[in-house]
């Protein structure tokens, strides 16, 4: 397995989290803040999942969690920690603001957006089939049913 480390891993780090506050600033959130453990909890599923090269939600997680999966021919293609959190947030097109879901459709969206998410950690890991895996865990976790009208505000807040 090629994973990414080091200084490319930390600076993956700092875009995904700048990309995620970028996002809960315009629907004027608190920031999210990194955590050393909740990153490490992610890296450890982000190099499963990209050893077995299948997209999984790991199983019995205390924490919220978003997948991306990126493939490339090039092996020298660089995924910036922003990709994952665009492909996210790309749902809000779909969702119905001030209402519960009807579907998990948008459940990326509004994780990335959660008030009550405080803590982010984050993994990536790349294979050898230049496959691509981030995984992202929130903790406290989103996705409440009965709690979305409360933690997803619309663009400019609620």
């Amino acid at each position: 397995m090629n994973n990414i480390m080091g200084n490319e891993a930390s600076e993956f780090h700092k875009q995904c989290l700048e990309a995620h506050n970028a996002y809960r600033k315009k629907h004027k959130v608190a920031s999210l803040k990194l955590d050393k453990e909740l990153c490490i909890y992610a890296q450890e599923w982000a190099d499963s999942i990209a050893a077995k090269s299948v997209m999984q939600h790991r199983s019995n997680s205390k924490y919220g969690e978003n997948i991306y999966y990126f493939y490339s021919s090039d092996p020298n293609h660089k995924v910036h920690g922003k990709d994952a959190v665009d492909v996210w947030y790309d749902e809000i097109k779909q969702h119905t603001f001030g209402v519960e879901p009807k579907t998990m459709g948008t459940g990326h969206f509004t994780q990335v957006v959660w008030k009550d998410s405080k803590h982010l950690g984050v993994g990536v890991s790349k294979n050898s089939k230049n496959q691509v895996f981030v995984v992202c865990n929130y903790d406290p976790p989103g996705n409440y049913v009965g709690r979305y009208k409360e933690n997803v505000p619309k663009v400019g807040g609620f």
